[in-house]
């Protein structure tokens, strides 16, 4: 029985010489691995502060991304801020991968929203990567400031030129206004259920109810 046994365990020269190489092939594939495909780890400088849904304004649809921490890891004062409501395209193109094609992509797109009231309306944009917002965020600021539009007047030609307004959209909210009369408050716009909840929350910063003072008959 001894000898049956140690006979099974018996390998040849090379046999050995095999398993050896065998072995050493998989240590190097295993360092190999390790050396130059590291595990990738999330950016330090993304946190998840707080999740935004953003529309997609030509195909509606709706990406969540996570706000981005500007003051994780990055000196403040050693960045170059890009006001992004006042800059024009040529500030703009002076951005980490920002061209004279995407610079005016931004302008565009804030001159047909009436401004922009956060960085990560940026995203809505098809043209602009996330990467390349992520290059962005860290050199622009955003004072929030932009053109009101009055439901209480505003037509619907002017209504449909929104990026987040669609023509059924504004043709009920013109409609429901001269059938009740003026909308007194924000709220009572969106009780009309007109404006999905998922565009609410961005066409919010663009609305206001002025009162309107007609004159009399």
């Amino acid at each position: 029985m001894n000898s049956n046994t140690s006979s099974i365990f018996y390998f040849s020269r090379s046999e050995r010489t095999g398993i050896v190489i065998l072995i050493l092939l998989l240590i190097s594939q295993w360092a190999i691995r390790i050396i130059w495909y590291p595990q990738k780890t999330p950016s330090p400088y993304w946190r998840k502060l707080q999740l935004v849904s953003i529309e997609d304004s030509m195909t509606q649809q709706i990406v969540d991304a996570y706000l981005y921490d500007s003051t994780w890891g990055v000196n403040a004062q050693n960045q170059i801020k890009v006001e992004i409501n006042h800059a024009d395209s040529a500030q703009l193109e002076g951005l980490p991968m920002i061209g004279g094609f995407l610079a005016q992509r931004i302008v565009n797109h804030r001159n047909a929203l009436g401004g922009y009231y956060s960085l990560t309306q940026l995203l809505e944009i098809p043209q602009l990567k996330e990467s390349t917002w992520e290059s962005i965020y860290p050199h622009l600021s955003c004072n929030k400031k932009v053109k009101k539009i009055n439901l209480n007047s505003t037509s619907i030609e002017t209504l449909v030129q929104h990026p987040y307004i669609s023509f059924t959209q504004a043709q009920r909210l013109v409609r429901y206004r001269e059938q009740h009369g003026p909308f007194h408050t924000l709220d009572q716009i969106k009780a009309t259920k007109f404006i999905p909840d998922s565009t609410w929350t961005k066409m919010v910063h663009y609305l206001a109810v002025d009162s309107i003072h007609h004159e009399s008959e």
